[in-house]
């Protein structure tokens, strides 16, 4: 059932006085302590190439469909503006960086020949919004508001990253924020809700949301909004979301002792003892085992790296005496090696591998168009000729030396 917001006989300070938005209650829901960190405590994040990336699409488009009247910009113009707004930081190297500031050119060449003979003036673009849910604060911007000829709307969001599951289409908590708010602002019906998928041009619709799919987001902001005025900020450690946490220096969940040890205090106000995760946790006599088993784990990893640095420079220097006398087997004392090629791909014109891909319905098979996604392609016995065919006429092959190894006996 439906609730509202917790009355307060003395109405303390809040906790968080901002306005709560989609991506700061998917990182509350995904570990309260993360939220902290990064919301309250203000700790710094390094960039990183996709949010750079991704920001530097949405400004082109921005531009594109912001103009006060017709006509639509040119391609050149759009090109122009996109390169002005790239955002550098975050990418590893200057090479990556390149690679995808081509893929964007790419993807907006590609846009604008597919939507340009159909352009007209969108009602908003980069539409901002600011509302409140039983008085808990939100903001947002979505990327476009189409006006359709009923009289409704149509939501559309870019996105750059990977192919989307058709299962996200229905259950997107941004889509559903989005139709919650635009109807209430705006005073209209959205009809259609948009993932427009960059890469591959590729606009997934779906219909509005039903009103119990909204009222049931409205609850979740309540939710997430109690627990951060109720200081609930306990860590939820996860193998996949905690590997490229910058906040792992600062986290709790990562110091000797934790598990089992009662929350920290935040700004001197002790917190309360989780109910639903304590029971689920090692108890605190577990605790320096468990911070000993870390320690060897780490060692046991750092002593693998480095046989891994040895067996690599010995398989090199055996390869390099094994080609250089024209053999293919040698044999040891207890180990007996056998020379084995190892295959990869060079792609000469990435463009037009794209178009491949494409036309042979091989993109959503590949992370992103470069050599070991191609090589994993050709290697794959369910290919079909026409596919190889096209894909081998665009990577060179190159044979690097390689070897097996079994024991004697």
């Amino acid at each position: 059932m439906p609730r509202k917001a917790a009355a307060s006989k003395a109405a303390p300070a809040k906790v968080y006085d901002r306005p709560l938005s989609h991506s700061s209650i998917s990182m509350y829901l995904e570990c309260p302590q993360k939220f902290k960190l990064k919301y309250l405590d203000k700790l710094p994040e390094a960039p990183k190439w996709f949010f750079s990336f991704g920001q530097s699409m949405h400004k082109a488009l921005e531009f594109f469909y912001s103009i006060p009247a017709l006509p639509a910009p040119t391609v050149e113009e759009l090109l122009a503006r996109y390169q002005e707004g790239w955002i550098k930081t975050g990418y590893k190297d200057a090479e990556q960086e390149r690679e995808y500031f081509a893929d964007g050119e790419r993807m907006l060449r590609e846009f604008y020949a597919k939507n340009i003979k159909t352009f007209k003036l969108p009602l908003f673009a980069e539409y901002k919004f600011e509302l409140e849910v039983s008085g808990v604060p939100l903001l947002g911007y979505v990327d476009r508001i189409d006006k359709l000829d009923s009289g409704g709307l149509a939501i559309l969001d870019y996105k750059t990253g990977k192919s989307i599951a058709k299962e996200r289409l229905g259950e997107d908590r941004q889509l559903t924020m989005y139709q919650m708010a635009v109807e209430k602002l705006l005073g209209a019906p959205v009809e259609s809700l948009t993932f427009y998928h960059l890469p591959t041009q590729q606009p997934l619709t779906v219909g509005p949301r039903p009103k119990a799919q909204v009222e049931a987001l409205k609850e979740t902001i309540l939710t997430v909004n109690d627990g951060i005025q109720g200081r609930k900020f306990d860590p939820a450690p996860g193998e996949q979301k905690c590997r490229w946490c910058d906040f792992k220096p600062h986290c709790p969940a990562f110091r000797p002792g934790f598990y089992g040890a009662p929350p920290p205090a935040v700004d001197g106000v002790e917190s309360p003892a989780p109910r639903s995760r304590q029971a689920e946790l090692p108890s605190a006599g577990d605790s320096a085992r468990l911070a000993e088993l870390v320690d060897r784990y780490g060692d046991a990893l750092a002593r693998l790296k480095a046989l891994e640095l040895e067996a690599g420079r010995l398989k090199e220097d055996i390869a390099a005496i094994l080609a250089r006398n024209g053999y293919v087997r040698a044999f040891g004392s207890r180990f007996e090696v056998g020379a084995a090629p190892e295959v990869r791909w060079d792609v000469r014109d990435r463009a037009k591998l794209l178009d491949v891909l494409k036309r042979h319905g091989l993109y959503d098979r590949v992370l992103k168009p470069s050599a070991p996604e191609v090589y994993r392609l050709l290697d794959s016995p369910q290919l079909s000729g026409d596919a190889r065919r096209d894909l081998e006429a665009l990577a060179e092959r190159k044979e690097t030396p390689g070897l097996t190894l079994k024991p004697l006996g």
